[in-house]
């Protein structure tokens, strides 16, 4: 029977009353003030029912905390400068254990020094977080000061997880300063044992000036067992050391277990002599290292060869997996030269003997004292390095593989280093991509070199080898399968096979002694690319093609055009000079750097001037495809898509109006406007 209006409209007024008060905030818990209701805070602990607050005013608590199976927030009202715990190495100053959920925000905990026995080290100085037995232990620490506390394991803070139990930990605001480990972790240790997880929400924290026994000396992550697992997930986090020689800032170990440790944001400065974050997987682990969004600084010492190490390391035996993602980070200042007979540490250093997946993107690389980066293989490795700027650095990519490596290479800058840009050290079998890079400028015996003793098959696309001091490419003769083709290359030794397209000629780059290696007008890298394999944008993310065809090198011309006017001269057609010539192929290795007269100067095609029209980015006298799908980008705020021939009146968009005279420039042909 159908309900009447009347009872179907209180029946939906019910429903939504229902649901209003399930989805309303819960009201305050009660609250206790000490030492106004209660002499210390144990007492208020003790006292208090779950859910409460209790509210600390100023002072200095000489007394250890107990949180066993509770649910509280200890919250002070002055904060920590003014609101102190002191331990007075008596023990951990705060044990949270047995299921409980706590939050703690607003105090300085200091003197704490963990309790040892026979049977295990000891854990947590300040603060000691343990879930055992199948219990699931929550913890927020927010707005303190850990400081001046020691352990074996964390001397800051300690989390332990075993037997099928878990916790979760967030780290919010807080500063870990001058605690110390006998063994491992200064400022934070994570010990996850069997069917075990431990999560870490780490974000705007500050570790610095911990040390440790052993390993990190700011964090150490250690999943234990098969079934252990451990997440890390940092945003915002800045991490110095005390810069110790062989310091490890934060130190990963999976033995069997699951390891995940993701940086976001994250400002990390490398000590002296040591690795800022290292991360490695034995017996059958799985690891995952992510930098993203992130800053490695280099630090340097008082001597002449104090110089920073390694800013990031992962390595992984043959029984384990490794994931390693670096991207659109910045790493300055890090690795060692090779000096005194001691050899180069690069600012990136990975390893794997098992399986690997290494992506390299977006990344800039600059000023760094060894090579960019070290990548070896002796298992089964996909190595992608996209987009990356290595520029003054001591030494580019290095790359050594004895097992099966898959690397592709694209749109990258590598430009006016000190020894060779690639090298590649092939015993085993590898497959490599080369597509629109631009190497120039770099010092050393050969840009890309490429020694194989192995099954090596590499393909060169779309990329400029020229103006390097040695070779531009050397390859050893031995049994690398190498062609090249639509390239500008300049000086070669050893075999390769020509794949048609390839010329050598000035790339003529807007401004090489200010770093700028996009390409001029009149290049004869403009429109001399094929589309077959290349990157859909260029290393600055405009879009390819640009033109008719696509540029070689890693950047596409036309993006950065001005607006003509009646007066200005338009910039020359998109078209390589016929005058380019072919690559030149050493039969003897050369002794210096070929004469600069011997190439041909590239000049404007002279054709009579064109009246530029709306939507023609490039002036080349017509709208093309490329350009009308620019023009909509701009339309729909592609904002790294920028044509000032579509964007007519400068209002850095693009209207609906001057999307249309764009379209009718293509299908009408260019016109005076």
């Amino acid at each position: 029977m159908k309900m009447p209006l009347v009872v179907r409209l209180w029946a939906s007024i019910a429903v939504q009353l229902v649901v209003v008060v399930n989805t309303a905030p819960a009201s305050p818990g009660p609250a206790v003030t000490v030492p106004t209701e209660f002499p210390t805070i144990q007492s208020a602990i003790d006292a208090a029912a779950d859910d409460t607050t209790i509210r600390v005013k100023p002072g200095s608590y000489r007394e250890t905390l107990a949180l066993r199976g509770r649910t509280l927030i200890l919250q002070s009202t002055d904060g920590p400068d003014a609101t102190l715990i002191d331990a007075q190495g008596s023990d951990s100053v705060v044990s949270i254990t047995d299921g409980a959920s706590v939050t703690i925000q607003g105090f300085t905990l200091r003197n704490g020094q963990a309790a040892r026995s026979p049977e295990q080290p000891s854990s947590g100085g300040g603060v000691l977080v343990d879930a055992r037995s199948g219990t699931v232990v929550n913890v927020v620490l927010r707005g303190n000061v850990i400081t001046d506390n020691l352990a074996d394991y964390g001397g800051g803070l300690s989390a332990v997880a075993e037997s099928s139990s878990a916790v979760t930990l967030l780290l919010d605001g807080n500063l870990f300063t001058q605690n110390e480990a006998t063994r491992s972790g200064g400022g934070l240790a994570v010990n996850a044992d069997t069917e075990a997880t431990i999560t870490v929400t780490s974000r705007n924290n500050h570790f610095e000036l911990n040390t440790r026994g052993n390993c990190g000396s700011e964090m150490f992550l250690n999943p234990v067992a098969e079934s252990a697992t451990v997440r890390f997930q940092s945003s915002s986090d800045e991490i110095r050391s005390a810069d110790r020689t062989g310091t490890q800032e934060l130190c990963g170990y999976a033995i069997r277990g699951h390891l995940d440790v993701e940086m976001t944001d994250a400002l990390l400065h490398v000590p002296v002599g040591g690795i800022g974050a290292w991360v490695s997987g034995v017996n059958g682990a799985r690891i995952r290292l992510a930098f993203l969004n992130s800053r490695a600084i280099g630090i340097m010492g008082p001597g002449v060869l104090d110089f920073a190490n390694t800013a990031l390391y992962s390595d992984a035996d043959s029984d384990s997996e490794m994931t390693v993602e670096l991207e659109d980070s910045s790493i300055i200042g890090a690795g060692r030269p090779e000096v005194l007979g001691l050899p180069g540490a690069p600012a990136v250093t990975l390893n794997s003997s098992g399986r690997a997946s290494v992506l390299l993107r977006q990344n800039s690389l600059r000023g760094n004292f060894g090579p960019v980066a070290r990548v070896s293989n002796h298992g089964t490795m996909n190595l992608v390095v996209a987009a990356n700027a290595a520029v003054q650095n001591y030494g580019g990519l290095q790359v050594e593989n004895t097992g099966t490596l898959t690397a592709f290479f694209t749109n990258n800058l590598v430009a006016d280093n000190e020894m060779d840009a690639l090298r590649v050290y092939d015993q085993g079998t590898g497959e490599l991509r080369f597509v629109n890079n631009t190497v120039t400028g770099n010092r050393g015996a050969a840009a890309f070199f490429v020694s194989s003793a192995g099954q090596t098959s590499a393909v060169i696309t779309n990329s400029i080898l020229f103006g390097n001091d040695g070779d531009d490419f050397y390859s050893d003769g031995n049994l690398a399968e190498v062609t090249i083709s639509r390239s500008n290359v300049g000086t070669t030794f050893g075999r390769f096979t020509d794949g048609g397209g390839n010329f050598s000629a000035d790339p003529r780059f807007q401004n090489p002694t200010g770093q700028d290696y996009s390409l001029m007008p009149d290049s004869p890298c403009i429109d001399a690319g094929t589309s077959e394999n290349a990157p859909a944008d260029d290393l600055e993310g405009h879009m390819r093609p640009f033109g008719t065809a696509v540029d070689i090198g890693a950047f596409e011309f036309g993006y950065a055009t001005p607006t003509p006017t009646a007066t200005d001269t338009p910039p020359a057609t998109r078209t390589p000079s016929a005058t380019s010539t072919a690559i030149p192929t050493n039969t003897a290795r050369p002794s210096s750097t070929p004469d600069s007269t011997a190439t041909p100067t590239i000049r404007p095609t002279e054709t009579p001037p064109i009246t530029p029209c709306i939507g023609d980015c490039n002036g080349d006298g017509r709208v093309t495809i490329g350009e009308l799908v620019l023009s909509v980008g701009m339309a729909l705020d592609r904002r790294s898509a920028q044509c000032a021939a579509v964007d007519r009146d400068g209002s850095g968009s693009v209207t609906v109006d001057e999307l249309v005279a764009a379209v009718g420039s293509a299908l009408a042909g260019c016109a005076s406007r």
